[in-house]
């Protein structure tokens, strides 16, 4: 463990990591939570080489149990040059709005802690809903079903959404769907919500075409690579700019 205030988990990874490691840095984090509603997170990576897959498992099954309290870390910097990392960071930083993730040069692990350390300004959250349903054109047959994600997706939001889109399939035995993303974030005590991942798996039951419309290039590269594995449902990703094309592609489904 690096030496860091109180309310800062400060560790550098070295050589090949371990399960104990992991534990150990797990136990550090944990101890400081019990302490403070918020901490900061500073991992140095520089001398990092590689994990027995023991860690690997144990990292996986420590950082799920952890998306439900993201909240409680605003700052995690990283101490790495290693491009991978940065990649990694710039994505995740995509998805949690309320995580600042920083970049630290190696040797700069006293910046890193200084930074992770200062608790951010506090924002005013707006609390518009995120999610909404949206309408279809006339031409569109009745079994269409288009929504809007504009925005931070809240936990709080989410049964209404999926009520409405579980009542739609119980009237269809087959659908389409549009999503429109003008901006994309969302809680991530979403992914432990039972009621939607229960509607997702009655929605693969029944989908024919799904369009997804607008989004960030990553979340359009990502549904490129998933949709060979999903061969019941067809899978298209247009620019927001073409939303027309869209319309018209689930239009000849119907036909």
């Amino acid at each position: 463990m690096l030496k860091a205030p109180h309310h800062v988990a400060a560790v550098r990874l070295r050589g090949e990591i371990t399960k104990t490691d992991i534990v150990d840095l797990r136990n550090d984090i944990e101890d400081k939570l019990s302490g403070h509603e918020k901490i900061g997170v500073v991992v140095d990576m520089t001398e990092f080489l590689d994990a027995t897959d023991a860690a690997i498992q144990e990292d996986i099954r420590f950082e799920f149990g952890l998306l439900s309290s993201i909240h409680r870390f605003p700052r995690v910097a990283l101490v790495s040059d290693k491009k991978w990392v940065a990649f990694i960071a710039t994505r995740l930083g995509h998805l949690t709005s309320g995580v600042d993730i920083r970049i630290f040069a190696p040797g700069d692990s006293d910046s890193a802690i200084s930074w992770a350390s200062s608790q951010p300004t506090s924002k005013n959250v707006s609390h518009k809903a995120a999610l909404r349903r949206i309408a279809t054109p006339s031409t569109s047959p009745g079994n269409v079903f288009a929504f809007e994600i504009d925005g931070r997706m809240s936990e709080a939001e989410m049964p209404d959404f999926v009520g409405e889109v579980t009542r739609f399939l119980d009237l269809h035995d087959r659908v389409n769907m549009l999503a429109r993303i003008k901006a994309f974030e969302f809680e991530p005590g979403i992914l432990f919500q039972k009621q939607l991942w229960s509607m997702k798996l009655d929605a693969l039951r029944k989908v024919d075409r799904y369009a997804v419309v607008g989004g960030p290039d990553w979340l359009q590269t990502t549904l490129e690579a998933i949709a060979p594995t999903l061969p019941s449902v067809k899978v298209q990703a247009f620019a927001l700019s073409d939303q027309d094309k869209a319309w018209k592609w689930l239009e000849e489904g119907a036909q």
